[in-house]
Parts: C-alpha cells; sequence; structure tokens
C-alpha cells in the first residue's frame, strides 16, 4: 500500500522495551522459513563485506565498480534498498552506486553533512557509517556472522501479532543489507535491516532485544498493509488519506513494539549522533504536541481537498530521525489504548479512516475525567470516517 510507503523514508526505526523470552534463538540455516512465512535473506550483506574487502585493499575505481555490479547489485537485498527509496526519489542501482561512493569519500559531493538543527543529514549519517565500515571490514564480518547465528523471528513475529488484526498476513521476505540510510524498512512484504546500524552491548554482544523488537516494528507494518489492503482496498492508496494512515500505522507499530519513552534519558546521554537526533526529535514532540495535534487537523482537511502532497507530507511530518508523524501517533494511540482498549486501537489497523472518531471517543473520556485532551473537529472526523473512492477512480 501506498500509504505505508511513505512511514519507513527516516534514518533509524528506534526500539526498546521487553521482547518476551529468547529460548530457542539459534538459527539452524539462512533465509529458512519457520511456521510463519519470514524468512531471512543475507545475500546483498555477504556480498557486501566482500565487496568492502576489495575497497579496503586498494582496488581501482573500475575494478570495484565491475565488482559491485556483479556481485552486489543484483542481490534480492540491494533490490530491496533500490525498491524502496525508488518509491521517494530518482534512484536505481547507479545512483545507489554513486551513494556509496560519496559516502566512501571516492566521488565528490557537495552535500551538506549536517543540517539546519545540528544534526547529521542522510548524507553525514551514511558517511559516518560506510567509512567506519570500510575501516573495520573484519568486525563488520563478525557482525554479520553473529546475527546470522541467532534467530529472532519467532519472538519478533509473537510480538507484532499481539497487536494486529487477526487476518492480518504477515507474510515477508527479510533482507539484512549494507544501506547507511534508513536503519529499517519496510515495502509491503519486503522488508531490510541495516547491518552497519546493528546495535551492539558494552561487551561487542548483539543486543538480541533490540534485534527482536526492530524485527517485530517492521513485521508488524507488513501485517499492517495486509489488513488495510483487505478492508480499504484501492481506497487505501488514496493520497487523499495518506496522513492518516501514516499516523495509525507509525502510531501503532512504535507505541507497541518500539516506544521510545524508556530510552529517553539513554539517548540524551549519548555521544552517539543518531541517539541524539532521536532525542532531540522526541524532545520537540513532546514540547511542542498541542502545536502538532492543530497541524494534524489542518493537513489531514487539507488532504481530504486533495492539497496534501506527498512533498508536504515527507517534510511537514516525516523529516528528521523519527518525524513528527511519529509522536503524535504514539500520543493518539496511548490514549485509544488507555481509554478505550487495545482491540480498539488495533481495529485502525483495518480502515485508518475512523482514527479520528475512535481517538475523539477516547478524548472525552479524559476530559470527562478532568483531565487534557485535544479533539478534532466532529465534522472532519466525519468526513474522515465517510471517505471513500468515487466509482470512476476505482476503474
Amino acid at each position: 500500500m501506498r500509504i505505508l510507503t511513505l512511514i519507513v523514508a527516516v534514518v533509524m526505526v528506534i526500539s526498546c522495551g521487553n521482547a518476551g523470552p529468547q529460548e530457542g534463538l539459534v538459527n539452524t540455516g539462512q533465509a529458512t522459513a519457520i511456521n510463519e512465512p519470514v524468512t531471512i535473506g543475507y545475500d546483498m550483506a555477504e556480498a557486501g563485506v566482500e565487496w568492502l574487502e576489495l575497497v579496503a585493499s586498494g582496488a581501482d575505481d573500475d575494478t570495484i565498480r565491475e565488482a559491485f555490479f556483479r556481485d552486489v547489485a543484483p542481490t534480492a537485498g540491494c533490490q530491496a534498498i533500490i525498491h524502496h527509496w525508488e518509491r521517494f526519489r530518482e534512484w536505481d542501482e547507479e545512483i545507489f552506486y554513486d551513494f556509496i561512493l560519496e559516502a566512501l569519500e571516492r566521488k565528490p559531493s557537495d552535500k551538506p553533512l549536517v543540517g539546519e538543527d545540528g544534526q547529521p543529514t542522510v548524507a553525514g549519517h551514511s558517511r559516518r557509517l560506510w567509512l567506519n565500515a570500510v575501516a573495520d571490514v573484519d568486525q563488520l564480518r563478525r557482525n554479520l556472522e553473529a546475527l546470522q547465528a541467532i534467530d529472532v523471528r519467532a519472538v519478533a513475529l509473537a510480538k507484532a501479532r499481539r497487536y494486529l488484526p487477526v487476518e492480518a498476513d504477515v507474510s515477508n521476505q527479510f533482507h539484512v543489507v549494507l544501506f547507511g540510510a534508513s536503519g529499517a524498512f519496510s515495502v509491503g512484504d519486503e522488508n531490510g535491516f541495516d547491518l552497519f546500524q546493528l546495535k551492539l552491548l558494552p561487551d561487542g554482544a548483539i543486543d538480541v532485544e533490540w534485534v527482536i523488537d526492530l524485527f517485530a516494528h517492521e513485521i508488524h507494518h507488513s501485517g499492517f498493509s495486509s489488513a488495510m489492503a483487505q478492508h480499504l482496498g484501492a481506497a487505501g492508496d488514496d493520497d487523499r488519506i495518506m496522513l492518516p494512515g501514516v499516523l495509525v500505522a507509525e502510531g501503532m507499530a512504535t507505541y507497541y513494539t518500539t516506544p521510545p519513552f524508556p530510552k529517553l534519558e539513554e539517548w540524551r546521554a549519548s555521544d552517539d549522533p543518531v541517539d541524539q537526533g532521536l532525542a532531540a526529535d522526541w524532545d520537540s514532540h513532546l514540547a511542542n504536541m498541542p502545536a502538532i495535534y492543530v497541524q494534524a487537523e489542518l493537513d489531514i482537511a487539507l488532504g481530504l481537498e486533495g492539497g496534501l502532497t506527498t512533498d508536504d507530507l515527507m517534510k511537514r511530518w516525516l523529516g528528521g530521525m523519527q518525524g513528527p508523524a511519529y509522536g503524535l501517533g504514539v500520543d493518539m494511540i496511548r490514549i485509544i489504548d488507555t481509554e478505550l482498549g487495545t482491540d480498539a486501537a488495533v481495529n485502525l489497523a483495518r480502515d485508518s479512516r475512523q482514527l479520528l472518531k475512535t481517538y475523539n471517543r477516547a478524548a472525552r473520556q479524559v476530559r470527562d475525567d478532568g483531565r487534557e485532551a485535544y479533539l478534532f473537529e466532529t465534522a472532519l472526523a466525519d468526513r474522515l470516517a465517510e471517505f471513500e473512492l468515487r466509482a470512476e477512480e476505482e476503474e
């Protein structure tokens, strides 16, 4: 679904919280299915590590180019990266290769490395990751081998399914890749995980709980996409209801599988620019939540009139590490879950058009208790709930 594809154009997908029991995580083979039809493939990561070894050896430009397009570009994982970013910009194997060369400082680039907010841009973030990788390819290989030695799928699937409609189909292929931009991404039934951004514990071991939660987040997106497609059909792809769809999808996945709040203090104190960026984004969301609600009301109305473009959505709602869509989505799902119950929130995965009406019911209960809660205009909530494609648009 096109709505869902917009929620993953971010640098990092965060995760924390309890992943549940971790027994039975030993992997007996690569890309093999368990009871649920989820596979994990490592072809791009394996080919990419070998390619970086070639780069580190001092090979010339022609040699590394030939090796990349022969061994790396055709892999399923690399193609998943192409499918991911070609939704938002001009993007193909050649452009991705140039992106990598710029990150490795083998091709000049005038892209700023730091934004106006003082945080690394995508170019700055990717440069740090690719240069770190080529400086210690042996460590990158050890990280890959350690990840291949565990299997987080069963626990991640259970966590994702707990917060999805029963009919949701979570079938998907997970690709472990070398990217340098999105830490993880979901393209319907095709998901990706960037090995560069694997979180390690102080002793150098993989943070298994973090990986479980991140996989659960992306699996949740796959299930969400399935449920929405079953219940909304073509209407779910309509630009006019993009923003509510993003708020539900990212609000649910983040609130239930990767809640930020237990990690905020750790991020604030971290020297890692990614952690610092996440902390800055969430501190801003929390401080400006009333204004974010107001902007959402304006933009949802604008969207229903056909005036909210994909570019508007990306800039206003999905910029930074985790844009305002994450903050607002989490706050709305939190209120719905707390006041109406988890089932009321999960039901929104079937029909995001019900977001404002469901949220308003929960917010009125909050107000009845004497607490503050934003209320959307009833007329707007009704317009969204009643939105449907005209017959000629469905053809």
